[in-house]
């Protein structure tokens, strides 16, 4: 787990169907700076207007030329703050260029990241419920009325 590579761009992927064309977003934010860079359809061909999209044979659609657009912007989460790099995972959701986005897929240094986090804060979780049970433990061998009372707020922490 502490041998996990820190790296400094989080990876993420996103589309959407919008008039008959699948949108493709990828997003990469930079750790270090607290920076996004947004690319929008880098790897989407604009599918013929004519045709309505559908999953299945998309590939059998006529391609017109590609668009790309690279960006530098500020994402911010829902609490409305901008965005930090635990802000960041499979499903989160932001506001991107004024269009809702989904983060739906993540790079591989990203995914091996966040799931060395995800451990650290599941032992952590783990910690802290070891240590409010035996919080709960000595209070509840206590006989005082003022004990009864922290019993039943830390048990009411704990549901």
């Amino acid at each position: 787990m502490d041998d996990v590579e820190d790296p400094r761009w989080l990876e993420f992927k996103s589309w959407w169907t919008e008039k008959g064309t699948k949108r493709h977003i990828d997003i990469k934010f930079d750790r270090l700076s607290g920076q996004s860079e947004v690319v929008i359809d880098s790897a989407a061909p604009v599918l013929n207007s004519t045709s309505k999209y559908n999953q299945l044979s998309e590939s059998m659609l006529e391609v017109i030329e590609p668009t790309m657009l690279t960006t530098s912007v500020d994402i911010f989460a829902p609490h409305g703050e901008k965005a930090r790099a635990f802000d960041f995972f499979v499903g989160a959701r932001f506001k991107v260029l004024g269009r809702n986005v989904t983060l739906m897929q993540c790079g591989r240094k990203t995914g091996v990241w966040l799931n060395s986090i995800a451990a650290r804060i599941a032992a952590i979780r783990v910690r802290s419920e070891r240590t409010i049970s035996t919080a709960f433990v000595i209070l509840r061998t206590s006989s005082s009325s003022h004990a009864v009372f922290q019993r039943h707020r830390i048990s009411h922490f704990l549901t």
